[in-house]
């Protein structure tokens, strides 16, 4: 082949070499070139925001209900602080605090407890503003009539200083006024420690008659854990067939008795003993003393008796009732709420405290029960943890 033809082959070489057939022989793919299509319209798609409400969470708030199995509740509504129970010639009263600061009675029968109606309650007319529970007694102001007697309730007022009450009963209670006891920053409301002993009607100018009353009384002082206790001396000037005209006191010094308690004592109060009372020791356990009659200043013993301790501890709260039977049968808060009970003989050379028994409910903190005696069982009101009262029947002292 002349070199020219060998040219031109490899001229031709080259020109197929430009097409696929070379690229093939090569291993590698050329795309064909086909007609020119003009590119479609490219759509962009569009993204639309709807604004979304912001999804305020759902709170259940869950109520906490206090397990009240076995008692019975007695008030509409909360109250301020617990109640105080006392019986007289037959009939039973409630007096509690309610949340204008008023003082409210109400006939309760303890053999068949139920809730008694908004229109039950009676205001004790005349009563200061008060800001803790009442303990109330009552005392004999003297007559043949079984109805004539005083009715007196210990309250705190706003400063934490004690306050005495006093209602004079003929038909009904009439309100003979307030006096303030004195002392400051209390921790719970003070208590009778013994009975009002009546110093009978002296004389005095005509037409009045001096009617005077002579009783112990004791306070807690609160994160201090100090009892003090004093003897209060009280009368009033009255109108033969009316009210109190006057109402004329001694103020307590408030002496400082002993250290380290927990709340107010628990008094069971006998007329012709003086008081059997109960406090709760800062190690949790429960200590009796006693409060002889007496119209000395008030001198609390060393303590008798020593309960054990409750599993779980006691929080202070604390009541004391006297069976027939000569039982001191006590009743305490433990620091779980529930209500527990134990007892002494008071009836013997040696007595001891029983174990401790839980009656359940849910007592609330700072409140004390209030309980009477029904033959051998105690009768205790509570406040519950939600504020209203609870009464129940608490078992025989004999058969823990």
């Amino acid at each position: 082949m002349s070199f020219h033809k060998s040219m031109a082959v490899t001229g031709l070489f080259a020109v197929l070499c430009a097409t696929a057939i070379c690229a093939q022989a090569q291993g590698t793919t050329t795309p064909r070139v086909g007609p020119v299509v003009p590119p479609k319209s490219v759509v962009t798609p569009t993204t639309t925001y709807v604004p979304v409400k912001p999804v305020t969470p759902v709170v259940t708030v869950i109520a906490i209900v206090p397990d009240m199995t076995g008692w019975t509740q007695i008030s509409p509504r909360a109250t301020l602080g617990g109640a105080t129970l006392f019986s007289i010639n037959g009939k039973t009263f409630v007096i509690t605090t309610a949340s204008d600061h008023a003082l409210y009675m109400a006939p309760i029968d303890p053999a068949a407890p139920a809730l008694i109606p908004s229109a039950a309650w009676e205001t004790m007319s005349g009563t200061e503003s008060t800001f803790s529970e009442p303990h109330c007694m009552t005392a004999k102001a003297g007559g043949d009539a079984l109805e004539n007697y005083k009715l007196l309730c210990l309250v705190l007022g706003a400063g934490g200083n004690a306050i005495l009450a006093s209602y004079d009963h003929t038909d009904q209670f009439h309100y003979l006024g307030w006096t303030n006891l004195g002392g400051h920053e209390a921790g719970g409301a003070p208590e009778f420690m013994g009975p009002a002993r009546a110093m009978g009607n002296l004389p005095s100018q005509q037409p009045y008659y001096k009617l005077q009353f002579s009783f112990p009384v004791g306070v807690w002082g609160g994160a201090n854990g100090q009892l003090f206790a004093d003897r209060i001396v009280t009368g009033d000037l009255v109108t033969p067939g009316l009210p109190g005209t006057k109402w004329v006191t001694a103020q307590p010094a408030w002496p400082v008795q002993r250290n380290g308690y927990m709340g107010v004592p628990g008094c069971a109060v006998s007329d012709g003993y003086g008081a059997f009372c109960a406090l709760v020791n800062a190690d949790g356990t429960v200590s009796d003393f006693d409060v002889p009659v007496s119209d000395d200043a008030v001198v609390i013993a060393p303590a008798a008796n020593v309960s054990p301790v409750l599993p779980g501890g006691l929080s202070g709260e604390i009541a004391a009732v006297m069976t027939h039977g000569g039982r001191l049968d006590i009743v305490a808060r433990g620091k779980n709420g529930q209500l527990y009970q134990t007892y002494i003989s008071r009836v013997g050379t040696k007595p001891a405290f029983a174990g401790w028994t839980s009656e359940g409910g849910s007592v609330k903190a700072g409140t004390q029960p209030s309980c009477i005696a029904r033959n051998e069982q105690a009768f205790c009101i509570i406040q519950g943890a939600d504020g209203k009262l609870y009464a129940k029947s608490l078992s025989p002292a004999g058969a823990m």
